[in-house]
């Protein structure tokens, strides 16, 4: 005699996350080393802003100005000094979408 096919319980749902968990959100860029490597990747979509501090301690040689310049834009980013970043921030910006 066959053995009967059991019936598929209710079971209950996932608990949801606590309101209070914060939303896994993108990792932030820990380094200019970090920015490259992601707009090598396509990590950081072409068409982007970067907004960087003139101020930053590993921009001060016209060498690494150079390489993080060409580096992004041969990937389609725009790189943008502007004295309001504050410090170590790297702000990248999406691409504005296009208007219809």
């Amino acid at each position: 005699m066959p053995e009967p096919t059991p019936k598929p319980s209710a079971a209950p749902a996932a608990p949801a996350a606590p309101s209070g968990a914060p939303l896994a959100g993108p990792t932030p860029i820990a380094s200019i080393d970090d920015l490259i490597e992601r707009a090598e990747d396509r990590r950081i979509r072409r068409g982007s802003t970067v907004r960087l501090s003139p101020d930053r301690k590993d921009l001060q040689k016209p060498v690494a100005v150079e390489e993080l310049s060409d580096s992004l834009a041969a990937c389609g980013i725009k790189v943008v000094f502007d004295k309001s970043v504050s410090g170590d921030a790297i702000i990248v910006e999406p691409p504005a979408a296009p208007s219809r």
